[in-house]
């Protein structure tokens, strides 16, 4: 465990402790710690330094933790393989890659509390202040080759709201292809990255962020609505259990799909879809097509009715969605 986070154990209290304190129970010296909080400061956490008193979080923070979660996932019919919990890393898709290139690393889950290079769909990046929100990436080697797994994103967007309604969070939905809303507005993403030969066996490794208290973000910063657990109800959020959970329905969300493909999925993704009934505009490239979403193919293909009657049909990696007021 890093000192960051031995530090974060002890101020996730909110109450304020010197330095002094911090460094013996650390076994590190003074100079060490304020280090260490400077670091933390930067990465966009508020903790207060008081002279006579020392360091107090501006509030209570529980960092995110292997032990925790997995005490979460205890009784959890499929268990991570292993849990990589990392202060500070380029992106959790990569790391989990990058391992890959060593070593067996299905059912592998890496988090980072801060994210130097996240990634979003087509290039865009993922904004998620440190130490305050979900930046998780699990991996699975499925038996199928890509072309069978086209529907997969969408069956883990299901899995992604099964996850927070066992936290009460009740109104999620989904827009095609990977966000998950709330109010209307983007709480989270997914991206999926593939590996593997045209038949199969196929390495996928999965993105995933939750925005669980954006704290000082800027709406202009995203070029999309958004917004975070925090603003949108009135609970009070363990990381570390939202984590677990999230893993828990990824997980069984990968081996139904291998036995079943996207059409177990597919009556719930309809009942969940954010547009459903509602006007809208496929944009792909400089041309737009408005009209209604008329079915989700079972590759995750989507249909749209255009305005004059006619059928068109997209793939996920082409195109942006957008709803027409």
């Amino acid at each position: 465990m890093s000192t960051r986070t031995q530090i974060l154990n002890l101020l996730a209290d909110g109450q304020f402790h010197s330095g002094t304190e911090i460094g013996a129970n650390l076994g590190v010296s003074r100079a060490a710690v304020n280090k260490a909080i400077k670091v933390l400061q930067v990465s966009g956490l508020e903790i207060h330094c008081v002279t006579g008193k020392g360091y107090k979080l501006a509030s209570p923070l529980a960092p995110l933790s292997e032990e925790k979660i997995n005490q979460h996932l205890k009784n959890s019919r499929i268990k991570p393989t292993a849990i990589h919990v990392l202060d500070e890393v380029d992106s959790t898709n990569d790391y989990l890659l990058s391992l890959a290139r060593t070593k067996t690393v299905s059912g592998h889950v890496c988090l980072g509390e801060a994210q130097l290079q996240g990634r979003g769909r087509r290039g865009n990046n993922w904004v998620a202040p440190a130490y305050r929100n979900i930046l998780l990436s699990i991996a699975w080697e499925f038996q199928l080759g890509p072309a069978d797994l086209g529907g997969l994103s969408l069956a883990a967007g299901v899995a992604v709201v099964n996850a927070l309604s066992e936290l009460d969070v009740s109104d999620a939905k989904l827009k095609w292809p990977n966000d998950i809303l709330l109010a209307d507005k983007k709480i989270g993403g997914l991206l999926i990255e593939m590996q593997g030969e045209s038949t199969g066996p196929c390495l996928v490794v999965l993105g995933i962020g939750i925005n669980v208290d954006m704290g000082y973000v800027t709406k202009n910063e995203i070029n999309q609505p958004w917004t975070d657990l925090k603003n949108e109800t009135n609970l009070t959020f363990d990381r570390n259990q939202l984590a677990a959970n999230l893993v828990k329905h990824l997980l069984q969300c990968f081996a139904d799909f291998e036995e079943n493909g996207f059409e177990l999925f597919k009556k719930q993704w309809m009942s969940l879809h954010a547009y459903s009934d509602r006007h809208v505009k496929v944009i792909r490239g400089d041309r737009e097509y408005p009209g209604k979403i008329i079915n989700i193919g079972n590759n995750g293909a989507l249909y749209l009715l255009d305005e004059k009657g006619e059928e068109h049909c997209f793939v996920s990696g082409e195109v942006s969605l957008r709803s027409i007021p």
